[in-house]
């Protein structure tokens, strides 16, 4: 890696892991440039302002998101897993996303932060990120559909609700709320599972 790069991702780390513990507001450019080791020029030199740094903070860690899950990773799983019991390729699906999660924590609480209050992260998520969730979603679903007999009124959108709203909160509640908890991905996966398929089948 040139020492470009390694700078650019420097400061990069050094601003999530700031941003994470105070929020965007409370950091400045002069305490990155700081902790970074590098002077403020630099920073600007690269990024041109505060605003530039945390789009492209945004942006590395949704695409990184997207690219270990629903271009590949997910859907591996899915296929590979096909004629396995769909709640188990469900709790696979969750043991999988919360080590991911768990391995980028504080680039998560810079995205869930933003998302509140940043309407250009908010578009971004759901243009770039969110259509292809729900795809996979559906495509989940119909499997579970095809193996297992549902309660009526779940559908499609209901499924996708209750799935991305149980991960998303988990997220949001060890990580911002509750950041001392600490649970194991697999018991997690399988007691969130076992709640969903209760939740919606007979």
């Amino acid at each position: 890696m040139k020492k470009s790069e390694k700078t650019k991702q420097k400061i990069l780390t050094v601003t999530i892991n700031l941003i994470a513990k105070r929020g965007y507001a409370s950091t400045s450019t002069r305490e990155i440039a700081e902790q970074a080791d590098v002077s403020e020029a630099t920073i600007f030199k690269y990024y041109k302002s505060k605003d530039k740094l945390l789009k492209t903070i945004v942006i590395q860690t949704m695409e990184k998101l997207f690219k270990s899950s629903s271009e590949k990773k997910l859907s591996e799983i899915i296929n590979k897993n096909k004629s396995k019991n769909p709640e188990i390729i469900l709790k696979t699906l969750l043991e999988e996303r919360f080590n991911f999660f768990d391995e980028h924590k504080n680039e998560l609480k810079v995205i869930f932060q933003e998302m509140l209050i940043n309407k250009k992260v908010q578009n971004y998520f759901k243009e770039e990120i969110w259509s292809k969730m729900v795809k996979i979603s559906d495509g989940l679903f119909k499997q579970i559909k095809n193996k297992c007999t549902l309660k009526e009124e779940i559908d499609g959108y209901m499924f996708r609700k209750t799935l991305f709203g149980m991960i998303f909160f988990t997220i949001l509640f060890e990580n911002i709320l509750e950041d001392n908890i600490n649970l194991d991905s697999n018991k997690q996966a399988t007691l969130i599972s076992n709640i969903i398929f209760d939740g919606i089948s007979f």
